[in-house]
């Protein structure tokens, strides 16, 4: 323990992450002598006339792509609404350098698609985030 007055308390996320990223930017500079973190957000949505009907929204950070949130409607799955979303990450990983996809799914959600498209499993947690349940982890070599 560090002597002094210490204390552990909530603190502001988005003022907590800056100050996470440059420790860890620091770290990165010192030990891969890279200095600046390549990172920026994707977000692409598909409309049926004025209806949102799914979107994908995700992370390039240097050269891997994390898709974080993807989802069609109900009504407008089987339609190939998803196969065009994911091609559209995948072309835009492809024109900006981007070597990896990565992202997670559930058992009961779209395991079989992201497979189908190339994804391999590369780690598996039961019981995670609730029992009964699988998290699979993939990634895509483009």
């Amino acid at each position: 323990m560090i002597e002094g007055y210490n204390v552990i308390k909530s603190f502001d996320i988005l003022e907590n992450k800056k100050r996470i990223n440059q420790i860890l930017l620091e770290e990165l500079a010192e030990k891969k002598s890279i200095y600046k973190r390549e990172e920026k957000e994707i977000s692409f949505s598909y409309f049926i006339e004025n209806d949102y009907a799914g979107g994908i929204v995700g992370k390039v950070i240097f050269s891997t792509c994390y898709i974080d949130l993807f989802a069609v409607k109900k009504k407008y799955r089987s339609k190939g609404i998803g196969r065009e979303l994911f091609n559209t990450v995948e072309n835009y990983c492809r024109i900006n350098s981007v070597k990896y996809i990565y992202l997670t799914t559930q058992d009961y959600q779209a395991l079989e698609f992201y497979l189908h498209f190339g994804c391999k499993v590369f780690g598996e947690l039961p019981d995670v985030p609730f029992k009964n349940t699988t998290k699979f982890f993939l990634i895509k070599i483009i």
